[in-house]
């Protein structure tokens, strides 16, 4: 590196050198070339006088004593830097090419009329500028008949002046940058090797030890570039264990399908995964090393890793997680990470999402209940009227005729049950294989109206079907669509008041096939509309079972079009009545 400063120091001398002479160059030289500028300028308008001066008098009329004006013009044309004036004896400007004469006043007194072929340098009223005046006089037999005078602007001289300037300028920054590049040349043929070194040294600062260096010489600079290619190779070596036993950890913990935070004794991040990111909410991309409580604020969450930390034990817990698509039950377990004594004492933190778990429990705890109930509900009222008729034998006929025939009601509600139950089974039911074949929507709700027309004829509900106008098909099952479109006016008929009408509609939008089953009855509450479609779930349940329904059709309807990749869809406004509609892909 000295010897790159010897050279560096070099180039500074000399530039400095170029820059000073030619700075006295060009202070030396630069009113010299004003004054040759400056005659050559008054040299030419002289000439160009004198030759004005002569046309003047060629285009001057013997007899009238008048000068040819428009000879003038011409040359005026052919001079288009310069200004022509002519001028007559007594003062009076006959013509001027660059001003009409009636607007200039009488030039008699002007410096360049009173001493004529000399040039005259002053400031021109008529162009606001300083001009170089020359004027000739025009003899006519002896005596002056008038002067023919030119004039071009000062301005010329500091332009030609200014360029000169310029060029001497270039000249020395072409010099300098000639010598800029001469001791870039050679200083780095001497600081090329002891640069490369340097080089590869940072890139093993950086991590990046595939370049070697190529060993030229076998002087003090070539070993010590044999010496730096065995340092990164060792260091190559250490860096690939590192990198893929970093890589590993992370792919195992990055596959989890569970939330991992690692924190150190100071409760800063170590690590984080992305399911814990996810369930953390929106955190910067680079955390590492950042406070968990700056990520977070959740009080539980905090709570677990604090008491990790004192306690080096095992701690649980568990913390609600408000997220875009609502809150998330997570299940805390942090463990203690190393050994209790040493510098990299922490903790690790793992986050589970148990919501859907939670979820699928309450589910089968309400399911239980639920069915265990509804099949309770027709068991007992059976039991009850059986045992009432074993008991009291003198039991007139006509009480025993009716606890039969509410026996029978029982039985068909929990045959009904049953059956809903094993339908509802087989849809779910991996093993259960649908036949899909194509099938026109409008034939299809042609026959389910006909099942349904005896139903709705019990209840006076007229049953109104909207066929699609042409052949609109999907790809389904025929029972199993038959039975969700069933169940969906089956509901429409129970629980419309009498006189009403049921509409079926169906109909193509944006790709899909569209079935629409709407009615006039009491209509849904918004907070019961999501609900509606678990099993056993009923609104009003003293109504529904009187109404006979199970609790399980618009379940069944549910699972049938998540099977058939459609989708279900409600809208309803209490006391206005309910519309249900399925899509499906059409054919």
């Amino acid at each position: 590196m000295k010897i790159a400063g010897f050279f560096w120091k070099i180039f500074g001398g000399t530039v400095t050198v170029i820059l000073i002479t030619a700075f006295v160059v060009y202070l030396a030289t630069l009113p010299t070339i004003g004054r040759n500028i400056q005659r050559n300028i008054e040299t030419r308008v002289s000439n160009e006088a004198r030759l004005a001066s002569e046309l003047c008098f060629q285009s001057l009329d013997q007899h009238t004593s008048s000068f040819d004006l428009g000879s003038l013009e011409r040359l005026s044309k052919g001079l288009p830097d310069s200004r022509l004036t002519l001028i007559a004896a007594d003062g009076e400007v006959l013509f001027d090419s660059r001003e009409r004469p009636e607007n200039m006043d009488n030039h008699k007194n002007r410096a360049e009329i009173m001493t004529t072929g000399k040039p005259v340098t002053r400031f021109s009223r008529t162009l606001l500028e300083d001009m170089v005046y020359v004027a000739y006089p025009i003899h006519v037999e002896g005596q002056i008949n008038g002067y023919a005078r030119v004039a071009v602007s000062a301005d010329d001289r500091e332009e030609r002046t200014s360029e000169l300037g310029q060029a001497i300028r270039n000249g020395a920054m072409l010099a300098i940058l000639i010598s800029f590049l001469l001791a870039i040349f050679f200083a780095r043929r001497v600081t090329k090797p002891i640069s490369e070194i340097a080089g590869l040294v940072t890139e093993i600062g950086a991590h990046n030890t595939k370049r070697r260096l190529e060993i030229r010489s076998d002087d003090e600079l070539g070993r010590l570039a044999e010496a730096v290619n065995h340092m990164a190779d060792e260091l190559q070596g250490q860096i690939s264990r590192v990198v893929r036993d970093r890589t590993e950890r992370e792919a195992i913990f990055s596959a989890m399908s569970d939330g991992l935070l690692a924190v150190d004794t100071n409760q800063r991040v170590l690590f984080i995964n992305k399911p814990a990111r996810q369930l953390m909410g929106e955190l910067p991309g680079q955390i590492k090393g950042t406070p968990v409580w700056e990520l977070t604020r959740n009080r539980e969450l905090l709570q677990v890793i604090e008491h990790c930390l004192e306690s080096a034990d095992r701690v649980v817990g568990e913390t609600r997680i408000a997220g875009e698509s609502g809150d998330h039950l997570v299940e805390l377990v942090a463990v203690p990470m190393g050994a209790s004594k040493g510098p990299h004492k922490g903790c690790v933190l793992e986050l589970r999402d148990v919501t859907a778990l939670r979820r699928l429990e309450a589910i089968r705890q309400d399911f239980v209940s639920n069915v265990s109930h509804e099949l309770k509900t027709p068991l007992t009222a059976m039991r009850g009227y059986t045992e009432s008729m074993l008991e009291d034998e003198d039991m007139p006929e006509s009480v025993r005729k009716s606890f039969l025939e509410k026996a029978h009601l029982n039985t068909e509600r929990l045959t009904a049950i049953v059956s809903d139950l094993l339908s509802l089974s087989r849809i779910q039911s991996d093993e259960h294989e649908l036949s899909f074949e194509p099938l026109v929507l409008n034939e299809l709700a042609q026959m389910v109206v006909q099942d349904m027309n005896d139903l709705a004829g019990s209840k006076h509900i007229r049953l109104e079907l909207a066929p699609y106008e042409g052949d609109l098909s999907v790809d389904a099952d025929a029972e199993a669509l038959s039975m969700a479109i069933s169940n969906l006016v089956s509901n429409a008929i129970r629980y419309s008041p009498q006189g009403e009408t049921v509409r079926i509609a169906i109909r193509a939008e944006l790709g899909e096939a569209r079935i629409d089953v709407e009615d006039r009855g009491q209509g849904i509450p918004e907070d019961e509309q999501e609900r509606v479609f678990e099993r056993f779930y009923r609104i009003d349940k003293a109504r529904s079972r009187k109404l006979g329904g199970t609790g399980l059709g618009l379940a069944i309807v549910k699972n049938v079009m998540a099977t058939h990749g459609g989708r279900i869809e409600l809208h309803s406004i209490p006391g206005e009545g309910s519309r249900f509609s399925l899509f499906l892909k059409h054919c």
